[in-house]
């Protein structure tokens, strides 16, 4: 896993795919329109987290729900 992750050209890849793999287990959706953006739907409440390159951006409406989000990360 090291040096999937920093020893081969395919490093960002593999780093996606463990990060999507995550973020699945954690009942988030992958977007059939844009692969780098994951939403999380709740009955009142909506997390969207979007991946560009090795940065993550997480929205949501609610402040417990994305720091829960957070810290499972």
């Amino acid at each position: 896993m090291h040096k999937s992750i920093y020893g081969i050209k395919q490093a960002s890849q593999q780093w996606f795919i463990n990060l999507s793999s995550a973020l699945k287990s954690n009942m988030f959706h992958q977007s059939c329109f844009n692969y780098s953006l994951f939403a999380q739907n709740y009955p009142s409440n909506i997390i969207t987290l979007l991946v560009y390159i090795d940065n993550v951006i997480l929205a949501g409406n609610n402040l417990e729900d994305i720091k829960s989000t957070k810290k499972s990360l």
